[in-house]
Formats: structure tokens, C-alpha cells, sequence
């Protein structure tokens, strides 16, 4: 008689995940003030779009960015989405498509999370009804478990969002010191 077992390998000791905040702004938030303290995160990513990018553009690299800090063992911990006053609906399904693609990264990796979706105060009260109900749709997301989903109304006479030096196409990566 032979006595098989199911022997697994033996676990991996599991590193700290490296939390990197991902802040999205779109065309149009250059003035919108945010609060740039991101102690609980070692990294800040700053995603621009480009003047004449499509938000499919935008939508294309924010995926690509966030497979590539996939592979590096990165985890989004903080993801902002600056949004600009306009209503389109390209634009709302871009949106959407990017809150899907963040909440779906914090789904795969099972760490907690944020997301926030912000935007100027002084949005007009049509802006103010979509973005709301870009939260409560991103809310029935599976990955909304490990990342509450806030909606934040931000003044934009504030200091410019960070950019690159290599140009405004490129994705920013500002490391605190």
C-alpha cells in the first residue's frame, strides 16, 4: 500500500508591498489643488494627458502603466483621477474605463486601497451629477472591497499638479527623499 500526500511547496516569505500612489490628470486640471502628502506611499506616479491626446490615449497608457508597475511588484495604493470640467461621453466612458482598470489591479493584488475621483468645486451641477454617478457605478466593482471610492471636490487655485522634465507625454515619478 503507498501513502500519496498533496505536498505543496513551501510558502514564500511575502515582502512589504511597494505602495505607489497614481494620480491621473486629465487635460485641464493643471490648477487643481490637491493635497500632495503621500506618507503611506514610497512613490508618487503622475499620469498626464497630453494636449490633443485622446481619452482613449489616456486610457491606453494608464493601463499600460499600471501592467508595467504590476510586473516591477508594485502595488497602487492611492489612485486619483483629476478630472476636467467637461462633460462629453467619451470622456465619461474614459473615466469609467479607468476607475474599472485601478479597481481591477486592487481586485488582483487583494491589498487595500483608495480611489478617489476629484474634481474643481466649482464644477456645475450636471459634472457634479456624473461624477457621482461614476462612484456609484465603480462601487458594484469587486475591487471597490479593498478600495473605498471617494468623490473629492478641490479648489483649483492651487499650486500646479507635478509634471515631468522629460515633457508632459511622459509619466512622472516622484520618489520622497
Amino acid at each position: 500500500m503507498m501513502l500519496l500526500r498533496n505536498q505543496r511547496p513551501a510558502p514564500r516569505p511575502q515582502r512589504a508591498a511597494w505602495r505607489v500612489w497614481l494620480l491621473i490628470a486629465e487635460s485641464g486640471t493643471e490648477r487643481l489643488s490637491l493635497p500632495l502628502s503621500y506618507t503611506d506611499c514610497e512613490e508618487l506616479v503622475v499620469l498626464r494627458q497630453s494636449v490633443g491626446d485622446s481619452p482613449v490615449d489616456l486610457i491606453v497608457r494608464a493601463t499600460a502603466l499600471i501592467s508595467d508597475l504590476e510586473r516591477a511588484g508594485k502595488h497602487v495604493g492611492r489612485a486619483t483621477i483629476a478630472i476636467a470640467p467637461l462633460l462629453d461621453p467619451q470622456l465619461t466612458a474614459a473615466r469609467r474605463m479607468l476607475g474599472l482598470s485601478i479597481l481591477s489591479h486592487v481586485h488582483a493584488c487583494g491589498q487595500s486601497s483608495e480611489l478617489v475621483l476629484a474634481v474643481d468645486d466649482h464644477a456645475g451641477p450636471d459634472l457634479r451629477r456624473e461624477v457621482t454617478a461614476l462612484a456609484e457605478s465603480l462601487v458594484a466593482h469587486p475591487g471597490s472591497r479593498h478600495a473605498p471610492i471617494r468623490v473629492r471636490f478641490a479648489s483649483a487655485a492651487g499650486e500646479p499638479l507635478p509634471h515631468s522634465d522629460r515633457g508632459l507625454n511622459a509619466a512622472s515619478t516622484i520618489i520622497p527623499g
